[in-house]
């Protein structure tokens, strides 16, 4: 069944991919090499010059937030054996995010350093105002405890399609500052078992993405998902 490409207005409050790598060199090294490989295309990330007065006569200011990395389409934080993209502000569709990503690593897959990749993951959060998932997916959720209605509710699952693993978290009836909202969070990942080549990665993150939306749409009820303006 064809799956629709985007849905209106966007939900998206969370978007990641990882890459996690293999090197021989200290961890240490490795924010400033992939600053080096990288600096055309990403800037650090400026958070502004605080100042912490704890001791007065000691004030430290922070201009720039090491390890992360930033342009107007993601935001690149690198941690011991991984490197995790994220959409920086709105979310400006697959296409463009992917693409800035392959930007990246291509430069960093230049580098000496990098061995390879080993795991990739994909994970996609959305949010609903004002909605009751549970009564809109395909699932049974019909539970009750005496009388009680359910309030703010969570639900885990975890299972593995092919040599895939697939995680689904799910949040119904969150509180917020008055505002009630549910969450679909879906995780599709890969262990390779062995270290692949960057351009390898690639192909299979694709695999990922279109398997997330595989899932994100295969939840929803027919008369659910045409509410939500989906394009095809």
């Amino acid at each position: 069944m064809e799956q629709p490409k985007k849905i209106t207005p966007e939900r998206l409050k969370d978007t990641i991919v990882e890459l996690r790598y293999n090197t021989a060199i200290s961890f240490e090294y490795i924010p400033g090499l992939v600053h080096e490989a990288v600096k055309g295309v990403l800037s650090p990330v400026d958070i502004g010059r605080h100042q912490f007065s704890l001791d007065p006569a000691k004030s430290v200011f922070i201009g720039t937030r090491k390890g992360f990395l930033q342009n107007d389409i993601i935001r690149l934080q690198i941690e011991e054996g991984g490197l995790i993209f994220n959409s920086n502000g709105e979310y400006k569709g697959w296409s463009a995010f992917m693409g800035a990503i392959k930007t990246v690593m291509e430069l960093i897959a230049q580098k000496d350093w990098l061995q390879g990749i080993h795991w990739v993951g994909l994970r996609y959060v959305s949010e609903f105002a004002e909605i009751q998932i549970f009564d809109k997916l395909i699932w049974d959720f019909q539970y009750q405890w005496g009388q009680a209605s359910s309030l703010n509710t969570t639900f885990r699952t975890e299972w593995a399609d092919e040599e895939d693993r697939i995680i689904v978290r799910l949040l119904n009836n969150g509180q917020r500052e008055g505002d009630v909202y549910s969450l679909i969070d879906i995780d599709v990942n890969h262990n390779f078992g062995e270290t692949k080549a960057v351009a390898a990665a690639f192909d299979t993150i694709e695999r990922l993405h279109t398997k997330e939306k595989d899932v994100f749409f295969g939840l929803m009820r027919p008369e659910f998902l045409t509410s939500l303006n989906p394009t095809y």
